[in-house]
């Protein structure tokens, strides 16, 4: 009975304080202005033929959809977020604005590969689905919205409380620090930059490795979603 009544009060602290007490300002902020403007240009160019760009931060300061535009004609979506979402997060934004004929570029982390295999695994957008977009939790299997839900830890309640004591301005200017342009791509790039993140990329261990050691071919949850879309994909000319 003891530890039952501990199970029972622990939960009903960590759901009252997940669902109703604490938030992210500046996350949220910040992550508003990049998905809104993904989101916004794909429903811009629904009908056209277009190159949709889906995959972590790679492509997010990897490539320029502006720049292919520009060059080819065609209208790009760069949907980069972040290799710590779960792909199929980004996914879902984007496949309502996918129609026949477009072209979908997935250059996928290694690491996406080799950690988001198992059929329950959630990323960083649970915060997201949990505080901003709860319809989206009963969209997903049982095992991953239950590992939706009970996603935070006490680091990410730590830095939850930190941001609810800034004021308002941190969260304004987190949201327009880095402003994407109207086809998802972080502007101010740029090397003077990219030297603050040159001891990070210098010393972050390599997943080249072990992901040319692991079969490509490997059954897993990824595998099985990302299967599943690319089959959604192929059977509607995409």
């Amino acid at each position: 009975l003891a530890i039952a009544a501990a199970i029972a009060v622990s939960t009903a602290l960590y759901v009252v304080s997940y669902w109703l007490v604490l938030d992210f300002p500046i996350r949220f902020a910040y992550q508003s202005v990049i998905l809104d403007a993904k989101v916004r240009y794909a429903r811009e160019v629904v009908d056209k033929k277009k190159l949709v760009v889906i995959s972590g931060s790679n492509s997010l300061y990897g490539i320029s959809c502006a720049r292919i535009s520009a060059e080819t004609g065609v209208p790009c979506v760069n949907g980069g977020t972040a290799a710590t979402f779960d792909y199929s997060y980004t996914v879902n934004l984007l496949r309502p604005y996918l129609r026949r004929g477009d072209v979908v570029y997935m250059p996928l982390e290694y690491n996406i590969y080799l950690e988001h295999t198992s059929p329950a695994f959630v990323g960083r957008e649970a915060l997201n689905i949990v505080m901003r977009e709860p319809e989206k939790i009963w969209r997903q299997s049982a095992l991953r919205g239950i590992h939706t839900l009970f996603y935070l830890d006490l680091a990410m309640a730590l830095r939850a409380i930190a941001e609810m004591i800034r004021p308002v301005r941190f969260a304004q200017a987190a949201a327009k620090a880095r402003l994407v342009n109207r086809h998802g791509d972080f502007l101010g790039n740029s090397p003077k930059l990219a030297k603050r993140y040159h001891w990070y990329v210098s010393t972050a261990p390599t997943y080249v490795d072990r992901f040319n050691r692991t079969p490509n071919a490997m059954r897993n949850g990824l595998t099985r979603r990302l299967g599943a879309f690319l089959d959604w994909c192929r059977t509607r000319g995409i």
